[in-house]
């Protein structure tokens, strides 16, 4: 699944020379519409300082903050701590304008809290107010001070007297919690993986403080001038260009019941609901409930030929699905268990063109049954024809709008558009091809913009598969509304992806 996350809060902080005499340094610019990163090395005139002449250097850093613990709750039900990914996504929106370029952004959680303030003048920097280049935060009264100007100070998680967090030890294992990306041409969207520093702050170890992103280690110290890389602040106009949090994990199944092969595992799964509830298989007179990882079997027979695999609760995400059992075997090609005229299983079905095997689901101790099925074994396809098949691809259940942060199950069926089917007397529905591999893709229809890509790291965007058919999980949350989407999906078959366009379309309310 892929869940997108809006800031909560953002600013930038600097100490750029307004003129010969005054510095930003106390000014803020949290309502601005821009995040800017830059680095500016003796090129303004400043008499401020005292003592002996310094070449000024001017430099911005970004502050910007999520609500981890309404992260925390959206994803609480599908995955663990250790399950999920989390990337910070800036987007770039310099466009034609000049920008640096080969350089280093490092992302770090911050150590103290801080406030995003009021101030809007991207121009004249004369609004003073809460975070700046000196200050964090005012509350009661009074400034809170960073301990660096501009919270430059980096240490020790739990460190005192620190400002951004470098690494430290989570669980008793010593970890990096920085995050770095590197800028060729300079006009990239920054998109970082925080997981480490997201789960560790979601597990209780950190404070939920945000992020600072900076130039990277020497390339704010060095004698270059970098000016500018901007990206667009939540206050932004068009909402796909705000920050946000990706969060991305394994919530899909594939059921193989459908597209089984000799000599090659494949895996079965069986749901149990309670009032449409997903829930444990109950064992025994002490209704002990089968959770473990291997408390079921999987008798798979046909004639003399069985095989007892293992089963249990499937795990995605690292998080147990309630309810859903799997469990993977192979049936070997060679097999001498005899069936028809004492024909082995891979001569039954290239004679016959399938074989039907029936699956029968039990406690460990195979004393108490709670599932008994069947799937069939095809014979393997063979064709003469070059001709490629070309998939239309149709959303069976897509409604005409889904309202903003919710969660939908969509259902697709499949056709070959270049298949020649037998003509037949009766109406007879078309049963829906299925991909062993396949992927979506979210986008808006009229700007194209693509609000959740296809992702094959971790499966996040892959298609499920179970006893009814293929389907993924929607999720609307946080998707501007009054837009209208169009889903595409991807297949892959001979390590080679394919796009099809669904050419339905939704709006989100």
């Amino acid at each position: 699944m892929h869940l997108l996350f809006t800031a909560s809060a953002d600013n930038y902080i600097t100490n750029k020379i307004i003129s010969t005499t005054l510095s930003a340094s106390d000014a803020n610019v949290g309502q601005a519409s821009t995040l800017d990163l830059f680095k500016i090395y003796d090129e303004t005139t400043f008499t401020g300082f005292t003592g002996s002449y310094s070449a000024p250097t001017e430099i911005s850093r970004l502050l910007i903050k999520f609500d981890l613990n309404e992260i925390s709750s959206s994803i609480s039900s599908y995955a663990e701590l250790d399950g999920f990914k989390a990337y910070l996504n800036l987007k770039d929106i310099n466009g034609s304008q000049i920008a640096p370029n080969k350089f280093n952004v490092a992302v770090y959680p911050l150590s103290n809290s801080w406030d995003e303030g009021r101030g809007s003048d991207i121009y004249a920097f004369n609004d003073l107010d809460q975070s700046n280049w000196a200050t964090a935060s005012y509350s009661n009264g009074g400034y809170n001070l960073w301990n660096s100007q501009g919270a430059t100070s980096l240490g020790y998680l739990n460190s005192e007297d620190i400002d951004i967090i470098g690494s430290g030890s989570i669980a008793g294992t010593e970890k990096a919690l920085f995050s770095t990306q590197y800028f060729a041409n300079g006009h990239e969207d920054l998109f970082v993986d925080v997981t480490t520093a997201v789960s560790a702050t979601m597990a209780g170890f950190m404070n939920d403080f945000g992020f600072l992103v900076a130039f990277s280690g020497s390339e704010e110290t060095d004698s270059k001038t970098r000016f500018v890389k901007r990206f667009a602040s939540r206050h932004a106009r068009n909402e796909y260009l705000r920050p946000s949090m990706v969060i991305r994990f394994e919530d899909n199944i594939n059921d193989q019941r459908n597209s089984m092969f000799f000599n090659t595992s494949g895996s079965l799964f069986v749901e149990n609901k309670v009032r449409g509830v997903g829930a444990y298989f109950i064992s025994g007179s002490n209704e002990e409930q089968l959770s473990a990882a291997d408390s079921m079997v999987a008798v798979i027979h046909s004639a003399s030929f069985a095989i007892t695999a293992s089963a249990g609760p499937y795990k995605s995400a690292g998080k147990v699905n309630q309810g859903v059992y799997s469990a993977s075997f192979a049936i070997d090609r060679f097999s001498t268990a005899s069936l028809a005229s004492n024909a082995s299983l891979y001569e039954h079905v290239v004679a016959s063109g399938s074989l039907v095997m029936f699956e029968r689901w039990m406690d460990s101790a195979q004393r108490v049954t709670y599932y008994t099925g069947s799937f069939t074994i095809k014979s393997p396809e063979s064709s003469s024809s070059e001709l490629r098949p070309n998939y239309v691809v149709t959303i069976k259940n897509l409604a005409n709008a889904y309202k903003k942060n919710e969660v939908h199950r969509l259902d697709l069926h499949v056709r070959d558009s270049n298949k020649i089917y037998k003509p037949v007397r009766r109406s007879l529905g078309l049963i829906s091809l299925r991909f062993d591999e396949a992927y979506y893709q979210i986008r808006d229809t009229r700007t194209n913009d693509i609000i959740v890509p296809f992702t094959k790291s971790n499966n996040a965007t892959r298609i499920s598969s179970d006893a009814t058919g293929m389907y993924f999980n929607l999720s609307t949350k946080n998707w501007p509304k009054g837009r209208s989407y169009t889903i595409d999906v991807m297949v892959v078959e001979n390590q080679k992806d394919r796009i099809y366009e669904t050419g339905q379309t939704f709006k989100v309310v």
